[in-house]
């Protein structure tokens, strides 16, 4: 019956805040939180097969780890997003991994989407982070596009964060028009441009198994509405932790063509972290945005290679 009331009065709590959610994880413990994690992913009817939240744990007996990752998934993706390339830091640094299933995602509808806010979408971080700290004593970020968004906001709220490891973080939009769909007149012409307020993408497998192929307009708004409150030169200057940004460039014609490269240099160069505790290096092989998934990069292994380096050099020590 204890287990039970615990159970309805964390999930509330959940609801209400991302404070008070942050405040109902801890009552659980490393041992207990895997349950607690499966019992609501298994509440979600439309979840997509191998999209949902879930502990990759170092060894048998689920105990914590020195070093625990947290892998935060961009937009519209899943875990698979940068897999093999988590699974292996993991196995190198016996490390707990936390692989998040942030707000909306992962789901074979739009109701996800549709229901998505700025405010729950940066609450399903907060949550993401509060399990991770119960895996082990240094968590880790690790994270792709929008997912490095919310990493650096996280960083700067938060001084214990161990690490930031970002892979083409989402700072700044490729496409400046963008911005305009916040607005009553720019979400009207978006909607005329997508032929209503669900925009559907034609994805082959094994893409469509792990990438969302329907957006609701919603979950744009509420992407772009993030950006413009949280990608700031107060939120990067706040950030201290260890930084290790990666990304795809190779030319002025070829580079990542889904965020912008610049808006990452600008934001590396504002970031409160030394200089000695942070590295940004381009990728030109991989050809994608999505550089660390061995179904999209044509270079994940040098991107693999690449953050064990920084890890055991600046995070591990």
């Amino acid at each position: 019956m204890k287990s039970i009331l615990k159970l309805v009065v964390s999930s509330w709590m959940l609801w209400i805040s991302p404070q008070l959610s942050a405040q109902a994880i801890s009552t659980y413990t490393n041992e207990t939180i895997d349950e607690w994690i499966q019992e609501q992913e298994a509440e979600v009817s439309d979840l997509k097969k191998d999209n949902n939240a879930m502990i990759s744990w170092a060894n048998d007996t689920k105990s914590p780890t020195d070093l625990v990752f947290v892998y935060l998934h961009g937009f519209g993706a899943s875990r698979m997003e940068a897999e093999p390339v988590v699974s292996k830091l993991a196995e190198e640094f016996e490390a707990n991994v936390f692989y998040a299933r942030l707000k909306g995602h992962g789901r074979s509808g739009v109701e996800g989407f549709e229901q998505l806010t700025k405010e729950n979408y940066l609450q399903s971080a907060e949550e993401a982070l509060e399990i991770g700290r119960l895996l082990g004593d240094k968590v880790v970020l690790i994270s792709t596009s929008t997912g490095g968004t919310l990493s650096l906001y996280l960083a700067s709220k938060y001084e214990d964060i161990a690490g930031l490891v970002l892979y083409s973080p989402f700072v700044g939009l490729k496409n400046p028009m963008m911005s305009q769909i916040t607005t009553p007149q720019g979400r009207e012409m978006f909607k005329s441009m997508i032929g209503g307020e669900v925009q559907k993408m034609d994805r082959s497998e094994p893409e469509s198994n792990y990438w969302s192929t329907e957006y609701h307009i919603n979950a744009y708004v509420a992407l772009i509405g993030m950006l413009k409150e949280t990608m700031t030169p107060d939120t990067f200057n706040a950030v201290t932790a260890p930084v290790f940004m990666a990304y795809y460039y190779k030319s002025e014609e070829e580079q990542d063509q889904v965020v912008s490269v610049s808006a990452m240099l600008e934001m590396y160069d504002q970031l409160g972290t030394s200089e000695e505790l942070k590295l940004k290096q381009a990728f030109p092989e991989t050809g994608n945005h999505v550089i660390a998934s061995e179904l999209r990069s044509q270079d994940w292994e040098s991107v693999l290679e690449a953050s064990q380096n920084f890890i055991q050099e600046k995070i591990k020590k």
